[in-house]
């Protein structure tokens, strides 16, 4: 097989291939865009995800109604590759009365999270309510197993809401380092 190295600060800089090989195939992630490539959705409040190439961070203090925002991923093409996974890392701060973040994913988003039939992450949605029980502020890195997913393209959503607007009532989450 052949390798090439391309840069993931959007730059166009990119390596030569070097040399090719033979054998096994190996397991590699693949960096994504990170957070940047996505789409950002508000149902509800006007403090929308915030998203930069690397990093992607949601609160709602101060907000004007309690909220429902979602972060979808760019589309992830399951055929490319075998035993997918995806990671990130998470921080939560703050309190609030909910969890206030749900992963999920579909098979066939429509472009509104609201008309669009969603899968949830168990076992992630679960951890993230451990972590919130707990009263952590750490970073925690995670997978998500996608390879059981069917289907070709998948698009994965961050779900954020907040129970209000006020202290107490409105927790941040941090996500970073995402890779598929």
């Amino acid at each position: 097989y052949y390798v090439a190295a391309y840069s993931i600060d959007g730059s166009n800089s990119y390596s030569d291939v070097s040399s090719s090989t033979s054998g096994t195939t190996d397991t590699f992630a693949i960096q994504t865009t990170g957070f940047g490539d996505g789409t950002t959705f508000s149902v509800a409040s006007n403090k929308d995800w915030s998203t930069s190439a690397s990093t992607a961070n949601a609160g709602n203090f101060g907000g004007d109604a309690p909220a429902e925002d979602w972060l979808i991923s760019s589309v992830l093409d399951l055929d490319a590759s075998v035993d997918e996974t995806y990671e990130f890392t998470y921080r939560g701060q703050y309190s609030d009365t909910i969890t206030g973040l749900e992963v999920f994913y579909t098979t066939s988003y429509t472009g509104d999270p609201s008309t669009t039939t969603w899968t949830p992450f168990t076992a992630l949605n679960t951890e993230l309510d451990d972590y919130v029980a707990s009263g952590s502020s750490s970073s925690v890195a995670t997978s998500v197993d996608l390879s059981d997913i069917a289907g070709t393209t998948v698009n994965l959503a961050f779900k954020y809401t907040s129970s209000g607007t006020g202290g107490g009532e409105t927790r941040n989450w941090y996500l970073s380092d995402a890779l598929f």
